[in-house]
């Protein structure tokens, strides 16, 4: 079974959603415009994509940071 990064965007954003991270409506809204990071932020994105920081752990970051929550659920790929 293969995944695409569609399938793993939706899921996320649902998981985001559904323990009321993110607002459904504004996550429409801003995938046109994402949020920006701060370095600390686009350096656990670069260590999650990179496979050094497991499911698990990514997560605890994106339930404990909703800014991050939000870049990370509006799909920007840079």
């Amino acid at each position: 079974m293969s995944l695409h990064v569609s399938d793993i965007k939706g899921t996320i954003t649902s998981f985001l959603v559904e323990v009321g991270l993110a607002d459904p409506e504004k996550v429409v809204a801003n995938e046109a415009h994402p949020p920006l990071l701060t370095r600390e932020q686009e350096l656990l994105v670069q260590c999650y994509r990179s496979g050094q920081i497991d499911a698990d752990q990514w997560r605890i970051h994106l339930e404990e940071d909703p800014a991050l929550a939000a870049y990370f659920a509006s799909g920007v790929t840079h």
